[in-house]
């Protein structure tokens, strides 16, 4: 969109337009200085105090601090945020989070409990939005389902479990049973030697045991596990246990983990005889 003067100078003719450019030079050649941060006005804005309204209210700010002009104690008339009510301010009170004395009473000044920003809020409220409500849910569930899980592991621990922990004890000599160590996961045997997280996963994971029992919720965190064992640089290795206490098949699922962790190292021809732990002094 063309200015004043361009519109001007497109009409003007040859000999107008030869003494708007003298003028112009005169100008340029001495021109008028903003009364606060001393910058050149251009032509156009010869006839103007300032640059622009930044520097006109920086400059009326600064003339009222040298004069003793203060805002102190003196109030403007605002609208409340919540109840749109009339309500006085302090002068340099922000009118976006202006409230009555009614509000104030009923939303409170806090920080979010999940982005930490500050916010105005009824007591009882922790979060700034709906979308931080959402992600506080969501990672509140997260760690509900650690806490849960690392208590069922403790609760339901099977005897084959213990027995195929206790036979890890007798041929590997670091391993570690139920430890968080994955993001706050746990795995009921962990070989740290080897990076190896195994889970002894019993019916309770495959179906419904009790009413309240869900396993899908299960199964979502037996997801989150693998995963964050995966991201530990470990190798997780699953053991589906649907039956009752059993050395035999302990025994078997033993030999059959040790054939197939031959790949990172360990013996795969040091394997278990059922024959003799069945008549050792082992006790379960």
């Amino acid at each position: 969109m063309l200015t004043q003067y361009e519109k001007w100078l497109k009409g003007a003719g040859k000999s107008n337009a030869k003494r708007y450019q003298q003028r112009l030079n005169n100008y340029n050649n001495n021109p008028k200085l903003c009364a606060y941060c001393k910058h050149p006005l251009s032509y156009e804005l010869r006839n103007n105090k300032y640059c622009d309204h930044t520097c006109s209210a920086s400059f009326t700010n600064k003339s009222r601090s040298e004069s003793g002009y203060s805002l102190k104690g003196k109030t403007k008339a605002s609208i409340c945020t919540k109840c749109n009510s009339t309500v006085e301010i302090g002068c340099n009170a922000s009118a976006l989070r202006a409230l009555c004395t009614k509000c104030k009473l009923q939303y409170v000044r806090k920080h979010c409990k999940q982005c930490k920003n500050i916010f105005y809020g009824r007591p009882n409220r922790k979060t700034c939005s709906n979308e931080c409500a959402s992600l506080a849910k969501r990672i509140g569930a997260i760690n509900g389902g650690k806490k849960s899980a690392a208590i069922q592991s403790q609760i339901r621990r099977s005897k084959n479990e213990i027995y195929f922990a206790e036979l890890c004890k007798l041929h590997f000599t670091n391993v570690l049973t139920n430890e968080p160590l994955f993001n706050g996961w746990d795995a009921d045997i962990i070989l740290p030697d080897f990076k190896i997280a195994i889970m002894w996963n019993g019916a309770w994971h495959y179906k419904q045991i009790t009413k309240k029992h869900s396993v899908e919720q299960v199964q979502n965190r037996d997801k989150i596990k693998i995963k964050e064992i995966e991201q530990a640089g470990y190798t997780s290795y699953v053991i589906k246990d649907l039956g009752i206490e059993n050395k035999k098949f302990v025994i078997n699922q033993f030999n059959k983990f040790l054939k197939n962790m031959a790949g990172v190292g360990i013996e795969p021809n040091a394997l278990f005889r059922a024959d003799a732990y069945e008549t050792s002094d082992f006790v379960l």
